[in-house]
């Protein structure tokens, strides 16, 4: 996902996440052929993380603390897969939804472990 997706689907602009990126809140994204920057899901799920700190009266200078642990705060253990919404969890009849602008997580098609519905 280019930089500008990436900034509106997490509700910044892509100056934000630049200043993220160079700040140290963020991993370099991978690159396109063309050099540009290119967002992945894991990426975003730390960019919503940063957004949703700074909205709770953290500082970008808070976060540049724990950066490298970014990662573990997002509730998404790496390799997981967004569920879609509405999707059904493998424990429950009931349909998923959004809560608090983060996705509910399903097992990935190989079944990781440590991907199951939280």
């Amino acid at each position: 996902m280019r930089i500008g997706d990436a900034a509106a689907a997490v509700g910044a602009t892509p100056r934000a996440l630049r200043f993220y990126e160079q700040r140290g809140l963020l991993s370099p994204p991978r690159r396109t052929a063309a050099g540009q920057r290119d967002y992945g899901p894991d990426d975003l799920a730390v960019l919503r993380t940063v957004r949703d700190l700074l909205a709770l009266g953290l500082t970008v200078e808070d976060l540049r603390g724990i950066a490298d642990r970014l990662p573990l705060l997002t509730g998404r253990p790496p390799g997981c897969a967004p569920a879609e919404p509405g999707a059904r969890g493998p424990e429950s009849s009931e349909p998923r939804s959004w809560s608090g602008g983060s996705p509910r997580w399903t097992r990935t098609s190989n079944g990781s472990p440590g991907c199951g519905t939280r």
